[in-house]
């Protein structure tokens, strides 16, 4: 019915002991344990060889060193049961915890049930530790989390590349994906604080540093979301400045330029959407090893998927660069034809550096570039070139007359 999922990296042994009693113990087992562990040693191997765990599946996938980020998304594309279970080596669940939290989901009928934690100190120092903070009261962490594993998807990764601060991005992200909820018992422990000072102050610097690596990439790609949704504005106040220094006939082209700038830089984003990343995401699975399960860090994947709808917004903008060289009186459209083969060739060239070193995704770049180079070309000549003669310098002094 349900899979317990556990990520595992050099861990305390007498600790992982007291969790792995804890599932056995449990009034509704679990089907499988999944223990994905990134240790130095064999150590948590040669324990879990040891453990006696009737009635349930105990599988042990062994990986290179990585946070505990990874390892649960791959512990978690390896469940096969109806619900999945979130553990680490150092909660403690009750003994009704699977049952109780079951049985919360389908009363619900909720998607997801966060862990309601309670945090116990074992002497003076951590009693201080735990009142400055977490208090007395429980909290919601992932441990403990029970969620439908016909939910899970890319969306439900977390972010594999930070030590900490991935499990409150991953729950607040899932609050605004699924319909969830706190589990309405305490029903997890956890006691393992720093025993002194200087482990505390340790723990707590890597914790803050990795907890400002997510809000700065949060931060990031807000930014990028918000730029991509005002270009259309962003143009408009470009276009705004450029104003006051074109001939009248020029500034009745700001508007129908404002507006095709910003269809095609969206169209640009639409086609690295709907044509390039299937293309490119066949071909990555493709050359994986058939043994080898291909798992999309959603930090990596957002950050490759931000850079390419850029890339290709902004290489779909062409066209306008090319009349606007043309129709400005910079080049001509004979001098542009000449050099088109230097035209091609940069093309590929700029598809290889805005593009992730794969063929595929250069080529779906660099070919539309030259597409839209020669449409540029055609309708540049139906555009008025701009000429300095004495009869157009008379059109600038007539406009600042009046």
């Amino acid at each position: 019915m349900i899979s317990i999922v556990i990520p595992s990296r050099n861990d305390d042994i007498e600790v992982f002991q007291k969790t792995i009693n804890a599932i056995k113990k449990q009034t509704v087992l679990p089907k499988e344990i999944i223990i994905v562990d990134s240790s130095t040693d064999n150590s948590i191997k040669n324990f879990l060889q040891k453990q006696k765990l009737k009635l349930i599946n105990l599988i042990y996938k062994k990986i290179d060193g990585s946070f505990a980020g990874k390892s649960t998304n791959i512990g978690m594309s390896l469940a096969t049961q109806k619900f999945i279970g979130l553990l680490d080596t150092k909660t403690i669940p009750n003994d009704t915890w699977i049952e109780k939290y079951i049985k919360q989901l389908e009363r619900d009928n909720s998607d997801l049930i966060f862990g309601n934690t309670k945090f116990f100190s074992k002497n003076r120092f951590q009693k201080i530790l735990r009142i400055l903070s977490y208090g007395d009261a429980s909290h919601e962490t992932v441990p403990g989390t029970v969620f439908k594993r016909s939910k899970f998807g890319k969306k439900m990764f977390f972010i594999e590349n930070v030590r900490s601060s991935y499990d409150i991005e991953w729950r607040e992200r899932q609050k605004t994906l699924l319909k969830t909820s706190l589990g309405n018992e305490i029903e997890i422990e956890y006691g393992e604080f720093p025993n002194s000072f200087l482990d505390a102050a340790k723990k707590y610097f890597i914790y803050s540093f990795y907890t400002a690596i997510v809000n700065v990439q949060k931060d990031a790609k807000d930014l990028y979301l918000s730029i991509f949704i005002t270009i259309p504005y962003i143009l408009y106040h470009l276009w705004s400045f450029i104003a006051p220094g074109l001939y009248t006939h020029e500034k009745k082209l700001v508007f129908p330029l404002i507006v095709s700038s910003s269809f095609l830089f969206y169209l640009g984003a639409l086609f690295a959407y709907f044509v390039v990343f299937p293309l490119i995401f066949v071909f990555f699975i493709g050359i994986a090893p058939t043994d080898v399960a291909v798992m999309t860090d959603i930090g990596r994947y957002l950050d490759f998927v931000i850079a390419l709808f850029f890339a290709f917004g902004f290489s779909f903008e062409v066209p306008i660069v090319t009349v606007l060289l043309i129709t400005s009186g910079i080049t001509t459209r004979e001098k542009l034809s000449s050099k088109r083969p230097y035209i091609i060739v940069g093309a590929f060239t700029l598809g290889m550096l805005l593009t992730p070193p794969d063929v595929i995704s250069q080529i779906l770049l660099a070919l539309p570039m030259w597409f839209l180079y020669e449409l540029g070309l055609y309708f540049s000549k139906y555009f008025k070139v701009r000429n300095f003669s004495k009869q157009k310098d008379n059109e600038v002094y007539n406009d600042i007359a009046k």
